[in-house]
């Protein structure tokens, strides 16, 4: 059955770090139906289809619990050879957050053996909570080999690989599960970008949902940013190499997702200073050769709405095509953000149009980029220019706000952006909001564990000149 891979996404993102989820949260739908998924593509989803009308059929006119329903599928799990279905499935439906798995494929004399382990994603939860394994239904494939499903149980067990088997092995092949595998080595890792990259048209949300595995993995520090770097790397020909970047085949969606998460992780990197200069730079130069080209295709102007009288929809109450206006509409919603990032990441073609289009005044879709640029590698002459217009009679100008706060980077700079910021908003609340699109909001609930029950959002200025933009995307993230 269909099951977007953004509903998988989203109780992966949420439960990463599972003490900060809210109480009342998409999570809870999101995960169980992970779980659920997760579990019926492993019993099969004729045993799966049988035990639920069993157990729909054994509490008409009742009200079941959690545990009948788990109940009920114990049948088919013991078929599967499997635990019990309460042992199973409660620690997923009970416990915060989910596992991380590793693979690593040791060769002796007479062959290869695999060796899988678990651990809690999250390196926050309670120490009782941290060696406690979850069931955890693997697929494996490795060259030369029939797929196997191995369930583990234990934190970790070994699999004997056939003498034709190289060690190659990819755990989740299909990314079916309510999990995220890593790879201990560098030649396993180099083989799952490789494979995804060059299926990539045949079989996108592969590729997608792998780079998403990888901004988990890196953001909560179970894999070096080089690994993030690489996968990046290895998309940018295949999504420059689409034609569409709307519609259901187009790029967009992954460029979005790409540009989004990967801004924060770049600026909590360059605020490290050296000790993760070489992290950065490697980020960076992936981000950069990504949207570069997104950026020179996309242009400067809007993309014109084609006039279409035909309904998508034809003689049918529901659409059977795309919306002809599809690839116009995408191509205008991402046309700013990819403008920007290319700026941010310092491409020099995009800076060079970004100071032409601020220094001609033109409006359009690269106001922030343009605004940035200025900030950033403009002269005193275009920050000037800044400031006049943000001292307009017009109401204060985010492009512009934006572009003093972010592109600041010296004190004079940051005095500026500050200045800007206390200008335009009424509070520190609304500044934050104006420039990084947060609301301040006060957070406790039973949930939270004491030490993070209270949330807030502070912007300081530090002697140390570091850009605004840096700050703020530092406060997000905590």
């Amino acid at each position: 059955p269909p099951f977007p891979p953004s509903r998988v996404e989203q109780a992966l993102a949420a439960e990463q770090d599972p003490t900060k989820a809210p109480l009342f949260s998409r999570i809870f739908y999101e995960k169980g139906a992970s779980v659920n998924r997760m579990v019926a593509t492993h019993l099969g989803w004729d045993s799966w289809d049988r035990a639920l009308g069993q157990h729909l059929r054994a509490h008409l006119w009742s009200n079941p619990t959690v545990e009948d329903f788990v109940s009920s599928l114990n049948g088919a799990f013991l078929d599967a050879g499997g635990p019990s279905s309460l042992d199973a499935m409660l620690p997923w439906l009970r416990r915060p957050g989910f596992p991380v798995v590793t693979l690593e494929a040791t060769r002796t004399g007479t062959g290869s053996t695999l060796v899988v382990s678990q651990a809690p994603m999250s390196k926050y939860l309670p120490a009782a909570e941290r060696g406690v394994p979850w069931w955890i239904p693997l697929r494996v494939d490795c060259d030369g080999m029939e797929p196997f499903v191995l369930q583990l149980n234990t934190s970790s067990a070994s699999v004997r690989l056939n003498s034709s088997s190289r060690g190659f092995c990819v755990g989740d092949p299909s990314f079916l599960g309510m999990f995220v595998v890593r790879y201990a080595s560098t030649a396993m890792w180099d083989r799952r970008i490789s494979s995804a990259a060059n299926h990539f048209v045949q079989t996108p949300d592969y590729a997608r949902e792998l780079v998403f595995h990888g901004f988990l993995l890196a953001g909560l520090s179970h894999e070096p940013v080089s690994v993030l770097a690489r996968l990046i790397s290895a998309m940018s020909p295949q999504l420059a190499a689409l034609p569409n970047v709307g519609g259901y085949a187009g790029s967009g969606d992954l460029y979005s997702m790409i540009m989004d998460r990967a801004l924060p992780v770049f600026s909590v990197l360059q605020s490290a200073g050296p000790a993760a200069s070489t992290a950065a730079d490697e980020l960076g130069t992936a981000v950069r050769r990504l949207v570069a080209p997104l950026a020179a295709r996309l242009g400067w102007s809007n993309t014109p709405m084609p006039f279409s009288s035909e309904q998508a929809h034809g003689s049918t109450p529901w659409p059977h095509h795309e919306d002809p206006r599809t690839e116009a509409r995408d191509q205008n919603v991402i046309r700013p953000l990819a403008l920007l990032n290319a700026v941010v990441y310092g491409d020099s073609d995009a800076i060079s149009q970004s100071l032409v289009t601020f220094r001609s005044r033109s409006s359009g879709p690269g106001d922030q980029a343009a605004c940035f640029a200025a900030s950033r590698y403009g002269s005193d002459v275009d920050r000037l220019l800044l400031i006049e217009r943000l001292n307009s009679p017009v109401a204060c100008d985010l492009s512009v706000l934006f572009g003093l706060s972010a592109g600041a980077t010296n004190d004079i700079s940051c005095d500026d952006g500050l200045q800007a910021v206390r200008q335009c908003a009424v509070s520190p609340a609304a500044a934050v909001a104006a420039l990084t699109d947060l609301s301040l909001i006060h957070i406790s609930e039973p949930t939270r564990l004491l030490s993070i029950s209270y949330a807030v959002f502070c912007l300081k200025k530090k002697k140390t000149p570091t850009p605004l933009y840096t700050h703020l995307h530092i406060t997000s993230l905590s």
